[in-house]
This record gives structure tokens, C-alpha cells and sequence, in this order.
């Protein structure tokens, strides 16, 4: 986990440094996890986004990339389109499940809490690291730290790929949890990526 990719390694020094492995990441911001919302604010919610969601939250997905600390006031809100991966793998979170981890007390393998674990810092991503390692570098370089900035995608369901999403299915239901997450955060920016240009 903590080789750096192709990518990585044709960057400028300095560039790698800010980007760093997954260890360093999580060494260098484990301390500032400090400031965290607070939790009664996250249980309201988890409760929230339960009752919306709640005619798909034994689908696979996630509804936030990032922990629960980032539910609270903050600069930018990282949107991108769609959790990847085998909707039928059960090995990957249901949204259920993901919601449950943002009020969890139990800890996650490297001792970070499953309230906190963030999906760009944190998990593994299989032959997709460089998604990762990519996002990492540019929330670095807006001077951001990657695990305070609150990240989710627009449509929480799971897919294989674009073609397969049914984005017309989940789009509104899944906007009503991206309010509630704007009237928390109220970002400055909403940053989006993806592969679809704009129609």
C-alpha cells in the first residue's frame, strides 16, 4: 500500500511530498481529526438520511467517502459520480452499512475509527489506486487536508461502470441527502469529477 504509483513517481519531488502514501496521510492529519462535528449532529444525520434513503439502503454503496468529522462547516465539498466496483461483491458496503460506520465506536484494521475512515485515504482500491493517489494530490495542492474535506458521490448506489448506473432511479432521492450535507457544510466550492464532459 505504501508503494507509490507510476504516476506519482513522474511527479517533481515536491509534488510526491505533498501527495504522500496512504501511512503518511494518515499520519500527518491522524492528529487533527480533532475537530470533529459533533455527534449528536451526525446521529441527526445518520437518522435523516435513513429515512430518505430508506427504500434503498440494502443496496451497495456509500453515502459519504469521507468520516463523520467532516460534517460540519467546512470550504469544499468533493462530489464524484458513483461508488465503483461489483454491486453484487458482499464483500463492499451497503449504504445501510455505510451510514452505521459514520456513528460506529469501533475501530477499523489499522486502528482508525470507522467514523472516521475515509475511502480516498483509508481503503484499498484494487487495480483503482490511482484514483486515489490522484485525489489526494489535488486536495493537497488546493491546500486542503484530504481527510477534513467532506466527499461523497451524487449518486450513492454502486456500479461496474457509467452505463450500468441508473442515474434517473436514484438522482432525486439521493439529492435530498446532498442538501441536508450543503446545509451542514456550507461549502465555498463544490468540487465534482468524472469522465462524462458536460451535456
Amino acid at each position: 500500500m505504501n508503494r507509490r504509483g507510476d504516476d506519482l513517481e513522474r511527479m517533481p519531488r515536491e509534488q510526491q511530498d505533498a501527495c504522500g502514501t496512504v501511512d503518511s496521510v494518515t499520519r500527518a492529519v491522524r492528529g487533527k481529526i480533532g475537530t470533529t462535528a459533533p455527534m449528536a449532529g451526525v446521529e441527526a444525520f445518520v437518522a435523516f438520511a435513513r429515512q430518505h434513503l430508506h427504500d434503498i439502503l440494502d443496496v451497495s454503496g456509500q453515502v459519504l467517502y469521507s468520516g463523520a468529522s467532516t460534517l460540519r462547516q467546512g470550504d469544499v465539498y468533493l462530489l464524484g459520480l458513483n461508488p465503483g466496483g461489483d454491486p453484487g461483491n458482499p464483500d463492499l458496503l451497503t449504504i445501510r452499512q455505510s451510514l452505521d460506520r459514520l456513528v460506529s465506536n469501533e475501530l477499523a484494521p489499522g486502528g482508525v475509527p470507522w467514523s472516521e475512515w475515509n475511502s480516498y485515504v483509508h481503503a484499498t482500491w484494487k487495480g483503482r489506486d490511482t484514483l486515489q493517489r490522484r485525489i489526494r494530490w489535488l486536495l493537497t495542492r488546493l491546500g486542503l487536508d484530504p481527510l477534513a474535506v467532506a466527499a461523497s458521490n451524487l449518486i450513492f448506489p454502486r456500479s461496474r461502470d457509467e452505463k450500468s448506473l441508473e442515474y434517473d432511479a436514484y438522482a432525486d432521492v439521493c439529492w435530498a441527502v446532498h442538501k441536508r450535507v450543503l446545509e451542514i457544510v456550507r461549502p465555498r466550492v463544490v468540487l465534482t469529477y468524472g469522465n462524462t464532459p458536460y451535456r
